[in-house]
């Protein structure tokens, strides 16, 4: 592992932590380093901190690990400031890429991190997963499982190499998930001890070979204007940027809170729309016999 290098924070942080959790980010800013990271840190009240910066070449700490840092906020799960270590990633270049060198200096702090307040692995999460789906990040999280599942079995020893690390786009297969959904649809997951609070461990190992879908549908009524429109909340946390879209949403909260996804003249709209080709399909039908 890199040695740590030290650029501890005077702000933004509390007098306690527990660590039980590890907290994968990615720092969303183009091209920074993680000594870049400590010394902006270090330089005021950001309103925001985290334990330690990875890039390809160092780590740096910025809160002590007996603190809590300020890079969770208020989750949708057991995580929070107080029993959890948090990690930025540094990223490259437009697509704010996290190299393979950089994930793999990350993975070793991580191990250290683990072993020294005996963390299990299922206790490393990234803050997509602590967020309940509302934080993208690191910013590949919400569709690429398989990079993130890579980066467990690496927790465990077995250390992948992508050669094609320093090209802008890396080809990962994608796999989008909605826990909610999953939990709501399938109920003998949701009362499972051991995939109730990871049911994408269930998908992986059983779902998709058994035909579980790891999405809503999404219905032919679906708006995406009306649905924000009709939905103010949502409508404020896309802007914020919470979500990325009011699909985004619906696939991970909304379906299951059963909102309304477009206006009661869109619904009359699409049905006579349905009447039409069924007339149209009766004529066609008419002509071919």
């Amino acid at each position: 592992m890199l040695p740590i290098q030290r650029k501890i924070s005077d702000y933004n942080h509390y007098d306690y932590n527990n660590p039980k959790y590890i907290v994968m980010h990615y720092v969303g800013a183009q091209s920074s380093t993680a000594a870049n990271n400590a010394n902006y840190f270090a330089g005021g009240d950001r309103q925001g901190s985290a334990h330690y910066f990875v890039d390809d070449n160092s780590i740096w700490q910025s809160v002590e690990d007996k603190c809590g840092a300020w890079h969770v906020g208020n989750t949708r799960t057991e995580v929070n400031n107080q029993n959890s270590i948090g990690i930025e990633m540094c990223c490259i270049g437009p697509n704010l890429l996290v190299t393979e060198t950089t994930e793999n200096n990350a993975v070793e702090l991580c191990k250290y991190l683990m072993n020294k307040y005996n963390i299990p692995i299922s206790n490393v999460r990234t803050h997509y997963e602590v967020s309940g789906g509302t934080k993208v990040c690191p910013n590949w999280s919400a569709n690429n499982w398989s990079r993130w599942s890579n980066f467990k079995n690496k927790l465990n020893g077995n250390l992948a190499i992508n050669n094609n690390e320093n090209k802008e786009e890396m080809n990962y297969s994608m796999y989008i998930f909605s826990k909610n959904w999953y939990l709501k649809k399938y109920p003998d997951v949701a009362n499972s001890a051991t995939y109730k609070n990871d049911p994408y461990k269930h998908y992986e190992k059983y779902g998709k070979k058994e035909g579980r879908k790891p999405l809503p549908p999404i219905p032919v009524e679906y708006n995406e204007g009306a649905y924000l429109e009709l939905n103010k909340d949502v409508e404020k946390a896309v802007e914020k940027g919470s979500f990325i879209s009011g699909i985004d949403h619906y696939m991970q909260y909304g379906f299951c809170e059963s909102r309304k996804i477009c206006k009661n003249d869109s619904i009359e709209a699409i049905k006579k729309r349905c009447e039409d080709l069924e007339v149209k399909l009766e004529e066609i039908k008419n002509i071919v016999e």
